[in-house]
């Protein structure tokens, strides 16, 4: 149990998880559930919504070498008391039981969770959300900020998340989580 307490903001309001879970399925992909409140979202455009593109694209692009891995968007990975919906999922094929059907949640850890920076989500990605996937046993996270133009990847260890790879414009992003190798260049919108 996450004993942390947040600070509400004008995107948050207090909600139940049985209310969130109740009115989750109309305003899924734009709404978490995180320590009692509902946190809206902004939907993906622009330079978020390309560089998003541009992960799906690359992960897809050679599914030989990662046919364990499934890829998801928009879905939400359920941690019990928080609800969130990452930008990017991959999902292990050994734990598809973690995908409930019904719902159409992931419930547990997934074995990644892409999550890409937008000027309202930075602070939550990088502090907030980085330190509940942790907790919640996500074992490889990356944030990728397209304003910046930087590609992380974070895997998890006993001390907690180390930076394993990182890249930027003219370089190649070599994650360990997956095999991949793809120019930075790929990931980021070139206009917007």
């Amino acid at each position: 149990m996450n004993t942390r307490t947040i600070r509400p903001t004008e995107s948050m309001r207090p909600i139940t998880r049985e209310e969130y879970l109740r009115v989750m399925a109309p305003v899924a992909p734009f709404a978490e559930y995180q320590c009692g409140f509902m946190v809206t979202k902004t939907a993906a455009q622009g330079r978020h919504g390309r560089a998003i593109r541009g992960v799906i694209e690359a992960l897809c692009h050679d599914s030989t070498r990662n046919a364990r891995l499934e890829v998801y968007q928009g879905v939400c990975v359920d941690f019990g008391e928080n609800i969130f919906v990452p930008d990017v999922v991959l999902l292990r094929l050994e734990d598809h039981a973690r995908y409930d059907s019904t719902s159409g949640n992931i419930v547990g850890p997934p074995e990644l969770i892409v999550e890409v920076v937008s000027h309202d989500s930075g602070a939550r990605d990088r502090v907030m959300k980085f330190n509940c996937y942790f907790e919640a046993g996500v074992p490889w996270y990356w944030l990728i900020d397209p304003f910046e133009f930087t590609v992380e990847e974070w895997q998890s260890t006993d001390l907690g998340y180390v930076r394993t790879a990182a890249a930027t414009i003219g370089h190649m992003f070599r994650p360990r989580a997956v095999a991949l190798e793809v120019p930075a260049d790929d990931l980021f919108p070139t206009v917007g």
